[in-house]
């Protein structure tokens, strides 16, 4: 039994499915934050559409390795590809002070913000490819019944992982309790006086109705509160939704880094008190304690 547990064949699905299930979260996380992964390719001097490729590339890496197919050339081919990625983030961390790739887009928990992590996770993909690379042979065992326990368990790994991922981003911001205002590292004399620092998105469907709810809390309460959201590229687009939203109170913009370092998710609501983050609030719990209504 231990015998055929450790067997090359076995250890080789083991690590095709482990290496297949990671491409296929990296996929996941990049096409649900296309936009953001477009953006980083003008940051390296590339044009949009090598995004595309990228994700399309993981796609592949990840039905071959779930599906047991080509596996010599496809665990050649990944560390091929891990390697140019490893080489194109280190240039981008070194010389052009890129300080987060985000490889597997919306996918946080594996997207450590420490380089040296950064390369520790490549290393562990280049030596899964390295692996399935020089003991494919001894995997030729394909049966449907191996495939279809393969494909199984990674698309389990990979459902497990999404889980966590979205446990992870909901509870990031809570996090920040107890933490002053200024390791927020938002620094603006608006916020000095506020009770609650309000974080939204103005492309966000979801932070347009709560814009809407906290305008009308503003007007009930003499409450301090100030919206926070990341730096709009199109000025005058951004100035026309402050117009069309009528926003009444005031408004800060920071960095993305800064924005996504306190919060994953919007809408939300820091509640401040002596200078601290009592709490982190939904929209809707603020307007039930202010018995404000739909």
């Amino acid at each position: 039994m231990k015998d055929f547990l450790i067997s090359k064949s076995n250890l080789v699905t083991f690590c095709s499915v482990l290496l297949g299930a990671i491409f296929l979260l990296s996929a996941i996380g990049k096409y649900f934050d296309l936009s953001s992964f477009e953006l980083t390719m003008k940051k390296y001097g590339l044009p949009y559409y090598i995004s595309y490729i990228i994700l399309f590339s993981e796609i592949f890496f990840a039905v071959c390795f779930i599906f047991l197919l080509f596996l010599k050339k496809s665990a050649f081919l990944s560390i091929v590809f891990v390697i140019l990625m490893t080489i194109a983030n280190t240039i981008g961390h070194f010389f052009l002070k890129i300080e987060s790739c985000r490889c597997f887009g919306r996918i946080y928990f594996l997207n450590p913000d420490s380089f040296s992590l950064f390369l520790l996770r490549n290393a562990v993909l280049i030596l899964l490819s390295y692996y399935i690379f020089k003991n494919a042979k001894y995997n030729k065992d394909k049966s449907l019944l191996k495939i279809f326990i393969a494909s199984m368990t990674a698309l389990i790994i990979v459902f497990l992982s999404l889980k966590y991922n979205t446990y992870y981003i909901e509870n990031f911001s809570k996090k920040k309790i107890g933490f002053t205002v200024e390791e927020l590292n938002i620094n603006n004399e608006k916020i000095n006086d506020s009770q609650y620092l309000f974080f939204f998105s103005p492309s966000c469907i979801h932070c347009k109705k709560a814009i809407a709810k906290i305008n009308l809390l503003k007007e009930k309460y003499s409450i301090n509160i100030v919206g926070i959201t990341s730096k709009y590229k199109d000025q005058e687009k951004w100035k026309k939704t402050q117009s069309e939203l009528k926003i009444n109170f005031p408004i800060i913009t920071v960095d993305r880094k800064i924005f996504n370092e306190i919060t994953l998710v919007v809408p939300v609501i820091f509640k401040i008190k002596n200078h601290k983050v009592e709490n982190v609030l939904e929209v809707q719990e603020l307007l039930d304690q202010k018995k404000i209504t739909n």
